[in-house]
């Protein structure tokens, strides 16, 4: 097979088109499909997901959008990746189509360059006497740093698995796939081919179902136990730590390749599969598993990694850390459901689950590394075992198809493989059939606790319970439903059906994780690509079209709220929002058409008569945006359920809120933790307490008294909105804030801490803080920096008048005006019965100048009557004396029954007299009981200009 010449560039560039697939898979592992396009990390930057690095396998070209790197065809791609020129690239890429050599090529060892796979090349099996050797090296990778040659039960060679790491090493522990230099290491299978003439060896997989590899030692030991592991040098290193106590396997492929191989060689042994430390380790074991026992395996095993190992973690890193045969022994024996029995030689006594372990075997295997690389999470399979795990028991082993995840009280809580959803269930009901149908079929039940009728639900409870024991006390903390999340620093969004983690898909349980994602009804959201500034900024022009009150501070806000409120999950502080209108002035098409498109599916839609309850219970564990429609208050039964509502919102503001406890039926304790950013809607707006005004900001719709402007502005609104928020938008706005998130994040924290220093509240700036920042992310992605917070906070006047308007009342001063607007009833001097204002009354008697038409005297008497003295510092007696020249001050009967009456059914019902102690200058009566007419009480003593403003010029003269 002699040398040709490298045919021309346009040749290579066609021929190198007819392989894309195989070619870009091969340059750029690790992408997807999308549709023609090969989506794919860029290797040659800090690329953190795939997304902006796209290749397109029907013509070739290629670009990253991030950086603006492109080209024509796969040349220029194979030139840019190894950094040659163009002509290199030509001449490297012919050879590896096997087109031709740019100098001639030994023909009498029959070595070939990788080619792709030809169907005029056929493989052949096993390789028979006379053929050319396999090539020791790589044309273009150099020599394998390990060979896996795969042979047939008669000793034969069928093919070999070359393994290359460009550094030359692996790396130490668990790489992820990666050497010490951060490339991907790459694994070819080589195979002996025929195209009716000739042989030769080609980089191409054996032909399907594919041998296992030890095939040879299978046939020398028949009927010996097995144990299955991934990746050929992982087998190599457990057949060192095990010896001759059983003959290791692994298969060609890794763990996306199980259904490619022939497992029948494995019939009738007893088989324990050792995964890696990671979930498509786990998922391949048990596929692998249940195969084994279609084809006859004897007894399956799936061997739990250790406790506190590194992600990805297998039994060559166990050799590197020094692991012993017997450390490797006992795993195998107690880390599986059906423990298996590994012989020492002939006539040796077989290791069962009851046996001691041998007297030179340590406690524990070697300590796990202190840190993970990369930061990479701690579970091996599904969930992080407790460091006080005694270890695994009868339904610890991953095949079982549910998860303990704990006890608390007398409740145990086991996570559904099949429904993926947590059941808390009590002792009486894991010992009934249906409960435990939930978690496995009746099938699995009857195979593993089996019985003369149906199966064994007292050992089967008995074990799940003793399964929860193990893991601890139950965390609902860890229990997430849909919406956005934090996770160890990974954005998550739960879509109910399925996660979006830093913008890869994943399975509801798909990926590694401490949390626990349920799954639940699916949300109709689909991303695309995230906004660019230029596509995201029009939304605040849109909301400032509002004919708002404050048009450019109220537009600015109500855009900031709609970038934050749909990742409320994952945000530490949650603003809550109220629109307000006079009706028909146009709140309800804001929402229609701007609020709801905006949140899109994530958001929930309530109105009118919703109660706490309802909506709690809907929520449940999700952490998503609220709407609530018509949030007005007619009566008194009205203002009691949306003040409930209100109660709610206000615990969901905080990340580091407590949680919400009810009681069940069965004594139990129901938690819930609401994560939801609330937006109100009514007429008037129905907030009573301090505590919800400072968590809530108010917009406020004022249309044009003019009909003609008003219908102007109206028109360019729905011009404006109908041009920017597309069908598309909402879903592309979040995924640029998902994107941005830990930006949007630290900004939040830089603006509230201005908010802070400017106006002394931490809460106001917490509740504006994190509008501003979603705000700013509309036209930047960039984080502010605390001076520059500090100057637009105090130079922008709408933030000024925004954080002004929004300042919350001090309690004590709203007790004492609600106070002063109490009517007192007063028989006037013409006989008839008048109601005055306990303000009014009290201003008279202080002797101020006050259109009543009853004397001060009289106006005294009522007062003393209701509990209420007036008098002047220095004074006891006798009012209107005012010989200290000081202030009045009122002093109010603890025991008043108008001040009580007055107070009920409010928030100092049962604190007034806390409340008005907080008013500057009060205090409690120094003097004990204090007579008020005919009854005496303690009291408590409040300035009068606290109650009815600033003393009059003069008044006290």
């Amino acid at each position: 097979m002699g040398g040709t010449q490298v045919p021309g560039f346009a040749a290579v560039a066609r021929a190198a088109l007819a392989h894309a697939d195989a070619l870009v898979a091969r340059w750029l592992p690790g992408g997807r499909r999308e549709g023609d396009e090969y989506v794919v990390r860029n290797p040659r930057r800090a690329d953190r997901t795939p997304g902006s690095f796209k290749v397109n396998t029907r013509t070739g070209a290629w670009a990253d959008f991030a950086t603006g790197e492109a080209g024509g065809d796969l040349v220029a791609l194979r030139a840019w990746l190894d950094g040659v020129s163009q002509a290199e690239a030509a001449r490297a890429l012919a050879g590896e189509l096997g087109l031709g050599h740019a100098a001639p090529a030994p023909k009498a060892n029959g070595h070939h360059p990788p080619a792709a796979q030809d169907e005029a090349w056929q493989p052949v099996v096993p390789v028979p006497d006379g053929a050319p050797a396999p090539p020791a090296a790589h044309p273009r990778l150099g020599r394998p740093v390990h060979v896996a040659e795969y042979r047939d039960a008669e000793g034969r060679l069928l093919g070999a698995i070359h393994r290359y790491e460009p550094s030359g090493r692996p790396v130490s522990g668990p790489t992820n796939g990666r050497t010490q230099t951060g490339d991907k290491k790459q694994i070819l299978p080589l195979v002996l081919c025929a195209d009716g003439t000739r042989l030769e060896w080609r980089w191409r997989a054996m032909p399907k179902p594919r041998p296992l590899y030890g095939l040879d030692l299978l046939a020398q030991r028949p009927g010996a136990p097995a144990v299955v592991v991934e990746g050929e040098p992982k087998c190599d290193a457990a057949r060192r730590l095990i010896g001759d106590r059983a003959v290791v396997v692994a298969w060609p492929g890794g763990a996306k390749a199980v259904r490619h191989v022939d497992w029948s060689p494995l019939a009738g042994r007893q088989v324990a599969i050792w995964p890696d430390a990671d979930e498509p380790g786990i998922a391949a074991a048990r596929w692998i598993a249940d195969e084994l026992r279609r084809v006859g395996a004897r007894k399956v095993g799936i061997v739990n990694p250790p406790a506190d190992v590194p992600q990805g973690w297998d039994l060559a890193d166990a050799e590197r850390d020094g692991w012993t045969e017997a450390q490797v022994l006992a795993r195998i024996r107690d880390g599986t459901k059906e423990p298996i029995a590994l012989g020492a030689g002939a006539g040796a006594a077989r290791l069962r689950r009851d046996d001691p372990a041998p007297s030179h075997q340590p406690a524990e295997p070697p300590a796990p590394p202190a840190s993970r690389p990369n930061g990479a999470p701690d579970p091996p399979v599904d969930d992080v075992p407790l460091p006080d795990d005694p270890g695994p028991g009868p339904l610890d082993d991953e095949s079982v198809p549910f998860r303990a995840l704990g006890h608390d009280r007398g409740r145990f809580f086991v996570w559904g493989r099949e429904g993926q959803q947590v059941l808390e269930l009590s002792a009486r009901e894991l010992e009934r059939a249906g409960p435990l149908m939930q978690l496995a079929p009746l099938s699995w039940w009857e195979a593993f606790y089996p019985a003369r009728e149906g199966f064994a639900m007292r050992s089967a409870a008995n074990d799940l319970i003793r399964a929860c024991h193990r893991v601890g006390v139950f965390d609902p903390a860890r229990v997430r439903g849909r919406g956005a999340w934090l996770d160890d620093g990974r954005v998550v969004l739960h879509l109910g059906n399925r996660l979006l983690v830093d913008g890869v898909p994943h399975e509801v349980g798909g990926f590694p994780t401490a949390c626990i994602y349920e799954r639940a009804r699916p949300l109709d959201l689909h991303l695309g690509e995230p906004l660019a500034a230029a596509e995201a900024a029009p939304l605040m022009d849109a909301c400032m079209q509002v004919a708002w009150e404050d048009r450019e501070g109220m537009g600015r806000l109500l855009a900031g709220w709609l970038v934050v409120a749909p990742v409320c999950g994952a945000i530490p502080w949650r603003p809550h929002l109220w629109l307000t209108s006079e009706h028909g002035a146009g709140k309800t098409w804001v929402l229609d058409n701007i609020v709801k498109p905006i949140l899109g599916p994530v958001a929930l839609h309530a109105q009118s008569k919703t109660t706490e309850a309802g909506l709690r219970g809907e929520l449940g564990l999700d952490a998503r945006p609220v709407v609530f429609d018509e949030a007005e208050t007619q009566n008194q039964r009205d203002r009691e359920r949306l003040q409930q509502i209100l109660d709610l919102a206000r615990q969901a503001s905080s990340e580091h809120g407590a949680d919400i406890l009810k009681g069940t039926q069965t004594g139990g304790v129901k938690r819930y933790r609401i994560r939801s950013c609330f937006a109100f809607s009514s007429i008037n707006v129905g907030l009573a307490q301090a505590a919800d005004e400072s968590r809530t900001i108010v917009l406020s719709i004022a249309p044009p008294a003019d009909p003609v402007e008003r219908d102007d502005g109206f028109a360019r609104l729905k011009e404006i909105v109908a041009e920017v928020i597309t069908p598309d938008f909402g879903a592309r706005l979040l995924a640029r804030t998902l994107r941005l998130l830990p930006v949007i994040r630290a900004n939040a924290e830089v603006f509230a801490a201005a908010i802070a220093r400017r106006h002394g509240s931490r809460r106001l700036g917490d509740t504006l803080g994190a509008v501003l920042a979603g705000a700013w992310s509309l036209r930047s992605s960039r984080r502010v920096d605390p001076a520059e917070a500090d100057w637009f906070v105090t130079e922008r006047e709408w933030v000024r008048a925004t954080a002004e308007r929004h300042a919350a009342e001090p309690d004590w001063r709203r007790a004492a005006s609600y106070l002063a607007q109490q009517d007192v009833r007063v028989i006037a001097h013409n006989g008839r019965v008048e109601g005055y204002g306990l303000g009014e009354l009290v201003a008279l008697v202080a002797g101020m100048d006050v259109d009543l038409p009853i004397a001060a005297i009289e106006a005294r008497r009522v007062l003393l009557r209701a509990g209420i003295r007036v008098e002047w510092h220095g004074e006891a007696a006798v009012a209107g004396i005012r010989e200290d020249g000081g202030l009045p001050m009122m002093w109010i009967a603890t025991a008043s029954e108008f001040v009580r009456r007055a107070f009920a059914d409010t928030a100092w019902a049962s604190s007034w007299a806390a409340a008005l102690l907080r008013v500057p200058g009060a205090m409690r009566h120094p003097g004990g009981s204090v007579r008020f007419g005919h009854f005496t009480s303690r009291a408590v003593v409040i300035p009068v200009m606290s109650l009815i403003g600033e003393m009059p010029s003069g008044s006290a003269d």
